[in-house]
């Protein structure tokens, strides 16, 4: 009876609507070497949700400045908004959404710049006993109207895309105090405008959560070009190749609706404008989360 009642009150505290926002830094640096022709990034900006056991509204506001080695090349400054709404029933739920990009690239310049990405999602889930198995599929739709394709001998305006990204992942409560997430997602990428026409990557996560510590990693393999990642709120906007990546989460609760987090990730990725193969860079991101 009293496992019932501690569950009946968990479920109402959860029908209310939860509010969390989350504000976030991060620095990128692209070295020193001559691979990159970018030399740093600041990015910011703050990730906010509210929603129940029945649905979850989540907005993200971004921006990013790009920095370049040779000095006469102005900044990339870029504005990101995010909007995705999520509607949960038993053990099915449906999302949609859109990403705007607006930035101060100019149209002559050979690449994306600003455009729109349309999201949608499907996926369910079952539980057994205190574990939890979930399994979908996101899609995505990327326009860029004043974008480039890749042929410098045929250069067209306009560049659209098509993201498949299906994804599984399995929950297990080791014991009261430890749950880990194990997760697989792959993400094919077609388009009609880039002279290959597909591209295909995927994804290894593994989250550990042991009393108030949690640490995420996250490995990306095979090839992504202008990909969108992390459920909508990540698009590569640019015509570079990644082929490899590489995060790192460490993460405290301070209280059980307050928490931070430091993440540090590698990207390797071939740089169209340099022309230049293996270039890379490195991230280093702080965050901080309240829930109320």
């Amino acid at each position: 009876m009293k496992k019932l009642a501690i569950a009946i009150s968990l479920v109402a505290g959860l029908s209310a609507d939860v509010v969390t926002v989350l504000p976030f830094f991060s620095y990128i640096d692209y070295g020193s070497s001559s691979k990159s022709i970018k030399d740093n990034a600041k990015y910011g900006g703050i990730y906010a949700n509210v929603g129940n056991l029945g649905y979850l509204f989540e907005m993200s506001y971004s921006y990013l400045d790009t920095k370049y080695k040779n000095s006469s090349t102005p900044n990339i400054k870029q504005h990101d908004i995010t909007a995705v709404y999520g509607k949960y029933y038993k053990n099915f739920m449906f999302k949609a959404g859109l990403h705007y990009i607006n930035n101060n690239e100019n149209k002559a310049y050979i690449d994306l710049g600003g455009g729109y990405i349309g999201i949608i999602g499907i996926g369910g889930y079952n539980w057994v006993e205190y574990d939890k198995i979930s399994y979908g599929v996101d899609g995505y739709y990327s326009s860029y109207k004043d974008g480039y394709n890749d042929d410098l001998t045929n250069l067209k305006r306009g560049v659209t895309l098509y993201q498949f990204s299906p994804y599984i992942s399995y929950s297990k409560a080791i014991d009261i105090n430890t749950r880990d997430t194990f997760s697989v997602k792959v993400n094919y990428i077609s388009t009609n405008n880039y002279k290959t026409k597909s591209y295909t990557s995927f994804e290894v996560f593994n989250t550990l959560l042991y009393k108030k510590f949690y640490n995420t990693v996250r490995y990306i393999g095979g090839k992504s070009r202008s990909g969108v990642f992390n459920g909508g709120f990540v698009v590569f906007n640019s015509k570079d190749t990644l082929t490899q990546a590489f995060d790192i989460t460490l993460g405290y609760y301070f209280s059980p609706v307050l928490n931070t987090d430091f993440t540090y990730s590698y990207l390797k990725y071939d740089e169209y404008f340099a022309g230049s193969k293996d270039a890379n860079r490195n991230a280093y991101t702080l965050s901080l989360s309240y829930r109320f």
